[in-house]
């Protein structure tokens, strides 16, 4: 066996677990999302109208801010309300800088001005990099949102930020869809438009920007409507009324699981658990503070020690540090959690071929197999691995199965047989 194409499929493997990661509930279930902070896109102002419903759907836009202890403001987002009841999604990126300090406070601010205070967060995990929060006060405008909305490459559409003192609306169009339903517009995403709103013609909410950093990843980075939704409709029961009255009285009802900053920043009325360091950690990573997330998902270890998604998330991030003996002990506890689970192999089995533990990879994917046969990137994980090894035969035998399943796939593997 060539040594050069060992270092290839090692590479492979390398790059695969890396691609891995960034489709994992790191920053949020499903597949996840970044764009490079040097990357610039081109806005369009002239090719389309903004719709008759803009004005009325911008009254359902706000922004969501943190203040710190002596009104000063620290960070913002955009937010949409998608509930009377006061539930606001809005960017994941804006809960860490409000855990920072103690003192911070996170508010909304409508476009008349109207200032609501946090009751309570609603979503925990930043799935999709959007936080659910509640503000005080009922009776708000709701944004429409077009859930089951598929989006098509040149539609025309609106993107709406709120950034006090200002409101701002630019036009584009779509330039690049996903299948997952999340796509890129002609609208620069930057920080300031984290969390806005995309509308379509008919001025119905499509998607929500996000401004997420990554290393030299060209990614989507709208998020499809239908994965707000998704997230409201899980949470949905737990929202309970507060009448404005309480405005000036926040706190955490029992019923809310709340979410918790890391161990310095405890604050009075608001519980430490694990899904609150989770949260934090993906809101980390977010930003590239590996070190950070890392912590924050060890804390959640400690608050909850079966908490499998921590597990796996710090093995991903051991695994990008080099960190290998530690990424292959975390995938093995969140295995030992959820036996069947058959996310977690291929991960495993990636680490053990790059400590050189070939007989543990080779197994590794076996088990894989035996639990979903039908998984093309297992079976090009196996053959790599055979290839390594210099079982050519077992190599040919995962080819033969990949030609059926990814023939792309299929054909680099065959690459590194011969």
């Amino acid at each position: 066996m060539p040594l050069k194409k060992v270092f290839i499929g090692i590479i492979i493997i390398h790059v695969l677990v890396e691609f891995e990661m960034v489709k994992t509930k790191n920053f949020f279930k499903g597949p996840c999302i970044f764009i490079t902070a040097a990357l610039l896109l081109t806005a369009s102002g002239a090719s389309a109208k903004a719709p008759d419903a803009v004005p009325s759907q911008k009254k359902g836009v706000v922004a969501v801010y943190v203040n710190d202890k002596a009104g000063r403001h620290v960070a913002s987002a955009t937010g949409i309300i998608i509930d009377r009841r006061g539930v606001v999604a809005t960017s994941c990126f804006i809960i860490p800088k409000w855990l920072e300090v103690i003192e911070n406070t996170l508010l909304m601010k409508t476009e008349d001005g109207t200032e609501s205070p946090l009751e309570y967060l609603i979503s925990q995990n930043c799935n999709n990099g959007i936080a659910l929060i509640k503000v005080r006060g009922i009776l708000f405008p709701v944004i429409n949102i077009a859930s089951g909305h598929k989006p098509k490459k040149g539609e025309a559409v609106t993107v709406i930020t709120r950034a006090p003192p200002e409101t701002t609306v630019l036009e584009g169009r779509i330039k690049t869809t996903g299948r997952d339903g999340s796509f890129q517009t002609t609208v620069p995403i930057t920080p300031k438009r984290d969390g806005s709103p995309v509308l379509n013609r008919k001025g119905e909410v499509i998607g929500i920007s996000t401004f997420l950093l990554g290393k030299g990843q060209k990614q989507l980075a709208v998020i499809p409507a239908k994965n707000v939704a998704k997230e409201f409709n899980r949470y949905k029961h737990l929202i309970k009324e507060s009448p404005p009255s309480l405005f000036d009285t926040p706190r955490v009802p029992s019923q809310v699981p709340a979410v918790a900053p890391a161990p310095r920043l405890q604050r009075e009325g608001k519980a430490v658990d694990a899904e609150g360091y989770f949260a934090l950690g993906s809101s980390y990573e977010k930003t590239n503070m590996i070190q950070e997330a890392v912590e924050a998902y060890k804390e959640a270890i400690r608050n909850k020690p079966d908490y499998f998604d921590a597990y796996v998330n710090l093995g991903l991030l051991y695994y990008k540090l080099g960190r290998y003996d530690e990424a292959v002990e975390a995938y093995l506890n969140a295995m030992t959690i959820r036996p069947d689970d058959k996310s977690v192999y291929n991960k495993l089995g990636a680490a053990y071929i790059i400590l050189g533990n070939y007989s543990m990879a080779l197994d590794t994917f076996k088990q894989s197999l035996k639990m979903d046969p039908g998984n093309p990137e297992t079976h090009f994980n196996l053959g790599i691995a055979f290839v390594i090894t210099g079982n050519r035969n077992g190599a040919v035998e995962e080819y033969d199965a990949l030609k059926n399943l990814d023939r792309e796939r299929a054909a680099k593997l065959l690459d590194l047989i011969y």
